[in-house]
């Protein structure tokens, strides 16, 4: 706790005025953070019963199971496929219906893990879950006690913010090695003399290339594809805030500014790359839209300074407010 502390320092704003310290106002954000994990577990319980939708868009069996359904030949395919589904399902009501018990956000976590593993057993990997999954994997280390009896100990209260602050910085971390991905890209293809992420054209080539394996039209696909100069900016600005997205775990200031950015992320690539990253959507506008380490009352100010790049600038010309 010590250290996280210290490197929670390090990355935040150096200033008095950095927005509200996310464990200042423990019980109202405590309340706030189980709101949150509660609707994630009702969502999940929707995403479980989606699930069923995919059983008739897969084979009867898979030449090459991943590891943790490599079981499945042992019962049948079939009957394992049904099984895991009813089992997933299940979990998830379990844990939507009472979301302290520990051994059922387990579950939960375990038969969404094994769906999605058989899924990904067809030569390809379902990358848009894999954030959704995490996050429910680290909210199986809340406490393992009732709300009331956690709203009345400090330690417990501090223990679910923590560990919801953990799967905030979680995602972030996965958006910012994403854009430092498209930025080492760039410089070995920079090196090579070939189109890189920052070329005028870059976001054009990817929009058809994407369009073209999938055999499909996007709604703005062929707009950017034609006006390279406009899709380059957006790209370009797509890549600063993949970038800096992890600092926004240290920022509280950003939280919210972040969560309309990268939902705009998301809804713009399914608009041009017609691909759909809808838990990843879900995700974002649950854990930072409301996020309960966020300032209650907009402060322009405080967002401005605590912009990455920007907000050093910033903060020589305009003084903090006192």
């Amino acid at each position: 706790m010590r250290r996280l502390r210290q490197i929670r320092r390090f990355l935040a704003v150096p200033s008095k005025q950095a927005g509200v310290a996310p464990f200042g106002r423990q019980r109202e954000a405590w309340r706030e953070a189980w709101v949150m994990v509660r609707a994630y577990y009702l969502i999940h319980l929707f995403f479980a019963a989606l699930v069923l939708s995919w059983i008739d868009r897969v084979p009867g069996s898979a030449p090459l199971l991943l590891w943790p359904v490599s079981w499945m030949p042992l019962v049948g395919v079939e009957a394992s496929l049904i099984a895991m589904h009813i089992f997933a399902i299940a979990a998830a009501l379990f844990a939507a219906l009472w979301p302290h018990v520990r051994v059922f956000r387990a579950l939960t976590w375990l038969g969404f893990f094994e769906v999605l593993a058989f899924r990904s057993s067809f030569g390809y990997v379902s990358h848009g879950w894999h954030a959704w999954l995490w996050v429910g994997l680290c909210l199986i280390f809340l406490p393992n006690r009732p709300s009331e009896e956690v709203d009345r100990s400090r330690l417990w209260r501090q223990m679910t913010l923590t560990t919801v602050w953990l799967a905030q910085a979680l995602v972030l971390l996965f958006y910012t090695l994403t854009g430092t991905w498209k930025i080492v890209g760039a410089a070995v293809q920079m090196a090579h003399g070939e189109s890189h992420s920052f070329s005028p054209d870059a976001l054009a080539i990817q929009i058809a290339r994407s369009l073209l394996i999938q055999g499909s039209v996007s709604p703005l696909g062929p707009f950017f594809i034609e006006h390279q100069f406009l899709g380059w900016s957006f790209y370009v600005l797509a890549i600063y805030i993949e970038l800096f997205a992890f600092l926004v775990a240290f920022r509280p200031a950003l939280q919210r500014l972040w969560a309309v950015c990268l939902s705009v992320f998301h809804i713009f690539i399914f608009l041009t790359f017609h691909l759909d990253f809808s838990s990843q959507f879900v995700l974002v506008g649950l854990l930072f839209f409301r996020s309960p380490f966020a300032p209650k009352q907009a402060d322009w100010r405080g967002v401005m300074r605590a912009i990455p790049l920007l907000g050093p600038l910033w903060r020589r010309r305009v003084p903090a407010s006192p």
